[in-house]
């Protein structure tokens, strides 16, 4: 298992966990996490819902939010972690996901490559939301 050192990467893993859990209550089943591919990519999530393997690419970010502001005003001003998924990272995470295919033995139809956006607030020390966007079949070009 990768080691996680920055505080990035720990935060990421428990948005990812986050993520997995709401799969989880959706009926997907998780095929694996965090799957890497030396020198290729790797990818966060993949899970599986039907006949359809979902490629799941994870973005985090921690808002500030205010009794005056609210979440979704905060999510408005707020940066964007879906742009940093380019083409490079999009190609990355498709050609991983095209290997992960042809090597492991997964019966589907069709697969899609979704992107989800998860928003932490902490509203006191006790209490910590996450809000979860998904956008799906993504397409960079």
């Amino acid at each position: 298992m990768k080691q996680l050192n920055s505080p990035t990467q720990r935060k990421g893993k428990i948005a990812e966990k986050a993520v997995i859990d709401l799969l989880k209550r959706r009926g997907y089943q998780i095929l694996a996490e965090n799957y890497e591919i030396h020198g290729l990519g790797e990818i966060d999530i993949i899970a599986k819902k039907g006949k359809t393997i979902h490629i799941i690419e994870v973005k985090s970010i921690t808002l500030s939010v205010s009794p005056e502001t609210g979440i979704k005003e905060a999510m408005k001003k707020s940066y964007n972690p879906a742009e940093n998924i380019d083409k490079k990272k999009y190609q990355k995470i498709y050609k991983t996901a095209l290997k992960y295919l042809e090597k492991e033995d997964v019966s589907y139809e069709t697969f899609q490559i979704d992107l989800y956006l998860v928003y932490k607030t902490r509203e006191n020390e006790e209490k910590t939301k996450f809000y979860v966007k998904r956008i799906k079949n993504l397409v960079v070009s």
